[in-house]
């Protein structure tokens, strides 16, 4: 028989004492309940679920440390990014500032003075047609012994000369600003022409040197050195409203 909590089991049992055969029937009650655990689950059934709930959780664990681990590296990498915009855009101001800005000062100097050097001369080649050259000028004023400088033109003739020595110090320190493999040639022909104008106006090259004429100013020069300026600024000034770069350095803008 069964209830709901409890199975009524009957048997019989012999008894064999005394020397005489006893039956008795016993009925035995036995629990109908299963043990069952937490929210009425069975161990195995608990054990499933806790193994599952553990797999989600490490799952979800792992799931976020990948994502998080992926926004850091992308935010380290535009960190970096940004960093080499800003040192490359740096790079670019220090070429200004440390060879372009000085030596473009330095030339325009350099023409304010000439300009005012030689002025008789100058006007009469002008009526004649023809072009003033400083050094054939020294050249020819050597050769006939005759010092046609006045006070006036050897005051400017030596303030030209230190700077052209400026100019050559700064472009044998500073060169390697210059990536323009042509404005490397151009630098070369300003300086062999300082050396050899030097040289005249010390009054050592005379008519059997008349062959050094042809070692002029390169006028190229001037535009070749705007151009670069004009092309480094180009460069700063994108960067540095893409990357929100404050330009600290206001000579940038005065070159």
């Amino acid at each position: 028989m069964e209830n709901k909590n409890h199975i009524i089991t009957p048997y019989i049992k012999k008894d064999y004492s005394n020397n005489s055969l006893i039956t008795n029937v016993y009925i035995e009650s036995t629990s109908n309940n299963t043990s069952k655990g937490l929210l009425g689950l069975q161990p195995t059934e608990l054990s499933a679920v806790t193994s599952f709930i553990t797999a989600l959780v490490s799952l979800a664990i792992a799931f976020h440390t990948i994502t998080k681990y992926r926004k850091d590296r992308q935010q380290q990498q535009q960190i970096e990014l940004r960093e080499k915009k800003i040192t490359f855009a740096n790079n670019e101001k220090e070429k200004i500032e440390k060879f372009y800005g000085p030596f473009n000062s330095l030339l325009e100097e350099s023409r304010i003075i000439y300009s005012h050097f030689a002025l008789k001369e100058k006007e009469k080649l002008r009526s004649e047609g023809k072009y003033f050259r400083a050094l054939r000028y020294l050249i020819q004023s050597n050769n006939n012994n005759n010092n046609v400088l006045d006070t006036h033109d050897k005051e400017l003739l030596q303030q030209i000369i230190d700077i052209s020595d400026k100019i050559t110090l700064l472009i044998e320190s500073n060169s390697g600003y210059v990536d323009n493999p042509e404005l490397h040639t151009l630098l070369g022909k300003l300086i062999a022409h300082y050396r050899i104008l030097k040289c005249a106006a010390r009054g050592v090259l005379n008519k059997d040197n008349s062959e050094l004429e042809d070692i002029v100013f390169p006028l190229e020069i001037n535009g070749a050195i705007d151009s670069e300026i004009r092309k480094l600024k180009v460069i700063i000034n994108f960067e540095s409203k893409k990357e929100n770069i404050i330009e600290t350095n206001k000579n940038i803008s005065f070159y």
